[in-house]
């Protein structure tokens, strides 16, 4: 996982920019190039299945680990999508790893199979803080699914309010969780969707985490030194170090590796670690240039390797899963 950061360096003590809300730390130092790590629980058959995802440089899948294993087989296994099935088909577990983000699902037959307590927890900024979510998933007074007791461990979090939308043939409960961290925001989605048609009933429970994307901010909140660290492809530490002037344009970059070429234009700059490993910053302004927007797309093109699961693997299963996401 990858981070965006401020420095802490003299020049910013006297600014606003070390003024996030309570309990925000800023760290000078970098974070150390470690795999991302994610633990999802979610309620099937009326015990908890725990699915450990850890992804690589570049957004794929690295590995997954189910708990329990027994009755399961991954029929799917891919850079950004791994499936699995159980022995009678009535449950389905799909992982994917889309742009940045990450989904967790189980899908079985009704929505009694996906009732009870579901968590998740991971590193959501790189920072080497571990956060954590707690949710339930029940039935509401009419049948339609609903989640209550929803909870965080990072208290400048914001829980949303649970949205409900019901149709003739479906139904569905929604909320988000909103984290901040500095000028990066990332949110966490949990969504139970129970759904009948022709006689035949579906039911899924989702856990969503989005890419990292800029917080869009006073401008006097974005001046200043910030600094982009993540892990290159071949799993060290790479770091890009920027000023973000007042007019939005960018000044003062510099790159860890050295032997890293960058090329600066005005509101943007992009850093070439190596072919196919690029980073771009952008500075968006709005309304007249009052409130600014720092986003960071990494293109990280990295050679694929040998995704592991802990169940036996036979992509020959017949699965028709539907979950979307790329391969």
């Amino acid at each position: 996982m990858n981070r965006l950061s401020i420095r802490a360096g003299a020049a910013l003590l006297a600014g606003s920019l070390l003024v996030f809300g309570a309990g925000m730390a800023v760290s000078a130092a970098p974070a150390q190039p470690v795999a991302a790590e994610t633990t999802t629980t979610l309620p099937l058959f009326g015990a908890p299945l725990t699915v450990d995802v850890t992804t690589a440089p570049g957004g794929a899948i690295s590995s997954v680990t189910v708990d329990p294993a027994d009755g399961l087989t991954a029929s799917t296994v891919k850079p950004h999508r791994v499936r699995f099935v159980n022995e009678d088909g009535t449950a389905r577990v799909v992982v994917a790893a889309p742009d940045g983000g990450e989904r967790v699902e189980a899908r079985a037959d009704t929505l009694a199979d996906i009732t009870g307590p579901g968590s998740w927890s991971g590193d959501v900024f790189g920072t080497g803080v571990i956060t954590t979510v707690g949710f339930e998933v029940t039935p509401a007074a009419d049948g339609t699914p609903d989640i209550v007791n929803i909870t965080t461990s990072d208290p400048t979090a914001q829980i949303g309010a649970v949205d409900h939308d019901i149709g003739d043939e479906a139904a569905q409960a929604t909320v988000s969780i909103r984290f901040t961290n500095g000028i990066e925001r990332r949110s966490l989605s949990i969504r139970v969707t129970a759904a009948s048609a022709d006689g035949s009933s579906t039911a899924k429970v989702s856990v969503s985490l989005s890419d990292v994307e800029g917080r869009r901010l006073p401008a006097d909140q974005v001046v200043g030194a910030h600094t982009w660290d993540g892990m290159l492809c071949d799993g060290s530490a790479a770091s890009i170090a920027y000023t973000v002037n007042a007019d939005g344009s960018i000044s003062g970059v510099t790159a860890t590796p050295s032997t890293a070429s960058i090329d600066t234009d005005d509101d943007r700059v992009t850093v070439e670690f190596a072919d196919d490993e690029r980073v771009r910053v952008r500075v968006k302004s709005s309304h007249g240039g009052a409130e600014l927007r720092v986003e960071v797309d990494e293109r990280l093109r990295c050679e694929r390797t040998d995704r592991t699961v802990n169940t036996p693997v036979d992509e020959s299963v017949d699965d028709d899963d539907d979950s979307g996401g790329r391969d």
